[in-house]
């Protein structure tokens, strides 16, 4: 889809990258990541993230809840 919309590489590779991350947090196929899209999952990456640069925090769940 990200192709379609004609992303960049470097947009696609970085929306893999996190939303690979956060697959391997759930412990989930990236395929199947759509179906653990769920509230406490959420909550509890982000809990992860706690002294971690806000910046980079909020690329993540905003790449994430996209």
């Amino acid at each position: 889809m990200m192709r379609l919309a004609k992303r960049s590489p470097a947009t696609i590779m970085e929306y893999q990258n996190k939303l690979g991350y956060f697959s391997k947090f759930l412990k989930v196929p990236l395929a199947e990541l759509h179906k653990h899209l769920l509230p406490e999952n959420l909550i509890n990456y982000a809990a992860t993230r706690i002294g971690k640069r806000e910046a980079g925090t909020s690329v993540r769940l905003g790449i994430i809840s996209r």
